[in-house]
């Protein structure tokens, strides 16, 4: 479903990006379990799959970098941070309330 034109049409990028077939991901496997999927709009910078044993767990490490204009956009929402409410000391039962 995920490699299906009709449907998703996603493409395993680290493979794709080194032109070289994954490897093992797990360490008692021969074939590759794990993977990074994007869908084509989404530009890969650089790709690398790390050597076993490189960090921890027993999974090898994916490292990529996508292009950040192709994740969010060339201009992404402005994020407007929300107004502090502040304690009102004076109303009797706001301050118990916080106090509570």
């Amino acid at each position: 479903m995920l490699t299906d034109p009709a449907r998703l049409n996603m493409q395993e990028v680290v493979g794709a990006f080194t032109g070289q077939q994954l490897e093992a991901t797990f360490f008692c496997r021969t074939k590759p379990i794990d993977g990074i999927w994007a869908t084509p709009d989404v530009v890969v910078t650089s790709a690398r799959m790390m050597p076993a044993g490189y960090g921890v767990g027993d999974h090898r490490l994916f490292v990529v970098d996508f292009l950040t204009s192709s994740l969010a956009g060339v201009l992404p929402p402005r994020i407007v941070r929300a107004g502090a409410r502040r304690l009102n000391a004076n109303i009797d039962h706001a301050a118990a309330n916080y106090n509570d």
